[in-house]
């Protein structure tokens, strides 16, 4: 589904903007209120995204780590605490 998002993008740009398509297509526009409000839109769901895709992540490395190495510390609430603590 992304991929065919992402390419219907480009072709309908290239379409509406022929051979001086940028590769950003929202280059092409005018720089008013809208492009403006688009950009701040995409840069926003960049940074609220981001933390929800890296969590899972540092969730899998924390009982990895801990549970295979600390197996006392794998009950623990705070593990920021614990890596301090282990870094100390």
């Amino acid at each position: 589904m992304p991929y065919q998002c992402t390419l219907e993008t480009g072709v309908f740009g290239y379409f509406h903007f022929g051979e001086d398509t940028e590769s950003n297509i929202l280059l092409n526009y005018e720089r008013d209120w809208a492009t403006t409000l688009v950009f701040v839109v995409m840069i926003s769901t960049i940074l609220a995204c981001f933390p929800l895709n890296v969590f899972p992540l540092r969730e899998l490395i924390d009982q990895m780590i801990i549970g295979r190495f600390y197996p006392e510390l794998e009950d623990a609430e705070d593990t920021f605490s614990w890596y301090v603590f282990l870094l100390l």
